[in-house]
């Protein structure tokens, strides 16, 4: 029997509407999330990852709103719930590690303090209870690899890796099965990179949970991820082991984005030509077919689906349509 997806993601739409138009920043997108896996989502800025993670969790707010599709959970619509119940289930089963951990902390409070109002608040612990997560808190920064100091520091005298680490160990606190992080290494140098994903990593074996990772960096996903999905101007075009997906990318998008990649053995690096499309007015068929070397006459009107060309390796491409 085959075992079911921890999260399924089926059509799900998610517009942003400024002066009567929308902007289809998620548009359709479909995809899995397994147990005890590491799963990237990758793609340039702008193609609506971000949005993607926050819909995921059904955290939206205007002028961004949610069109269609379900999201399922333990057997449930996560879209369909009300707002009480998805406090339950955010942090306990469903954390977030936001974009921009600076702007995610509380500049007033303590780090020890923001994280025991986070696990109160979405544990339903009563205030006397609180005082006994002092010793939980340190055990949160143990993993995470921050001093234990750094539990009566204030963000501003911490730096940018350590207030990324204490994102990760606030979003861990409960021990939910999926951690969705956004663009966690983003803004940080390379040294500091590597120890924010060591600190994800580690949270992963640790607790055989499920993260899903999103980055535009594909140096990033290669080292962590375990399966691959590539989004572009708000659709998923491509999905598979990363292995795969780097070693023979089949998605003529997803061949520009590998080729875009310096490497040593290569003495060029080739670009996509072309922008973006404008998502409030996306164009028919393929949206790539404006920038794709080998696009035809069937791409400019025919919308691919995402198809399975191989076992676990989705395209949605008219190249593999019959196939």
């Amino acid at each position: 029997m085959t075992p079911q997806p921890l999260i399924s993601i089926d059509g799900l739409r998610a517009y942003y509407r400024i002066g009567g138009v929308d902007t289809k920043a998620v548009d359709d997108v479909s995809f899995s999330v397994e147990e005890n896996e590491i799963l990237g989502i990758v793609g340039e800025s702008g193609c609506g990852k971000s949005t993607l993670a926050r819909a995921i969790l059904n955290l939206v707010e205007p002028p961004c709103y949610i069109v269609d599709g379900k999201i399922m959970y333990g057997g449930n619509d996560l879209l369909s719930l009300d707002e009480e119940r998805l406090r339950k289930i955010r942090w306990e089963h469903l954390a977030y590690i936001p974009q921009s951990s600076m702007y995610a902390l509380n500049p007033t409070m303590r780090v020890q303090d923001q994280i025991t109002d986070a696990i109160k608040a979405h544990s339903g612990k009563s205030s006397r209870e609180r005082g006994r997560n002092v010793q939980g808190v340190q055990e949160l920064l143990d993993i995470v690899g921050l001093p234990r100091r750094v539990a009566r520091m204030y963000p501003h005298e911490l730096s940018g890796g350590m207030r990324q680490r204490v994102c990760i160990a606030m979003a861990i606190a409960l021990r939910p099965r999926v951690l969705i992080a956004d663009e966690p290494t983003t803004a940080l140098d390379v040294v500091v990179q590597k120890g924010v994903l060591q600190a994800l990593t580690s949270v992963q074996k640790m607790f055989e949970n499920s993260i899903v990772l999103i980055s535009h960096n594909i140096a990033v996903q290669a080292e962590v991820t375990d399966r691959l999905a590539v989004m572009y101007a708000g659709r998923i075009v491509e999905v598979g082991d990363v292995n795969d997906l780097f070693e023979q990318p089949l998605h003529p998008y997803t061949q520009g984005l590998m080729a875009s990649v310096p490497s040593i053995e290569e003495k060029e690096i080739s670009g996509i030509a072309g922008l973006p499309p404008d998502l409030t007015n996306p164009p028919p068929g393929c949206r790539f077919h404006l920038r794709c070397p080998m696009a035809k006459k069937e791409c400019m009107v025919v919308e691919p689906e995402l198809r399975e060309i191989e076992p676990g390796h989705f395209v949605a491409c008219i190249l593999y349509s019959s196939k």
